[in-house]
């Protein structure tokens, strides 16, 4: 079985959180440099991609036990809808920092002075979303440890289906939402109601539920 694999040991479990990790402990201090922490939200989906990546290397590295099929779909997948992801929310941003990190920066200096601040912002907002990030992400780590060469079933083209639905379901209520708020016709209210936004009321969240579903049946077969 691959979990007795002797190939797979420890640092592939511990590798993914010290990437998330370094990298958002490097993007704390950019941050605060910027004075900015609503940046975190553009690296969101980055800190899905990069311990992927190391994975990918790391098995790549190893002539024993080269990455198969199912592992470059699991990274393409998770690639693809961080970068769009990603951009999308870059794009957005108006060039101070979001309403709510403001909120977050102005109680926690109230409640603990500059230093309360720093270690309330770096615990709650740059480390959680680390470990979230890897909670989300971790049918797409269990695919990159432990796939070994099985050959492609039902449910990898299921789920190919299922996150192609998903993410074009998110990519085209996050559109339409972009298109409603440029128009800024009193008329049309400020609340979209029309497109997708007919039918649920967040459906960019629910699209991104469902892609993730599409990676989760990757990881069914290993």
């Amino acid at each position: 079985a691959a979990a007795a694999d002797p190939v797979i040991d420890a640092s592939f479990f511990y590798l993914p959180a010290v990437i998330v990790a370094t990298t958002n402990t490097l993007f704390f201090f950019y941050c605060q440099y910027k004075k900015d922490n609503s940046y975190i939200d553009v690296l969101w989906g980055i800190t899905f991609v990069l311990p992927l990546a190391g994975l990918l290397a790391k098995r790549i590295l190893s002539e024993a036990y080269q990455p198969d099929l199912r592992c470059w779909l699991a990274l393409t997948f998770v690639t693809i809808w961080a970068l769009r992801l990603s951009y999308h929310i870059w794009s957005r941003h108006k060039g101070e920092e979001d309403f709510r990190y403001q909120n977050f920066r102005r109680d926690w200096t109230a409640a603990g002075g500059t230093w309360g601040y720093y270690w309330r912002a770096f615990l709650i907002i740059f480390m959680m979303q680390g470990a979230f990030s890897l909670i989300v992400n971790s049918a797409a780590l269990y695919v990159m440890i432990y796939s070994n060469g099985e050959a492609l079933s039902w449910f990898d083209l299921a789920g190919a289906i299922v996150w192609a639905s998903g993410f074009s379901f998110e990519w085209i209520a996050d559109e339409q939402l972009k298109d409603h708020l440029a128009k800024r016709d009193r008329e049309q209210g400020k609340f979209i109601k029309s497109g997708l936004w007919r039918y649920t009321r967040h459906p960019n969240y629910f699209g991104e539920s469902v892609l993730w579903w599409g990676v989760y049946l990757l990881a069914v077969p290993v």
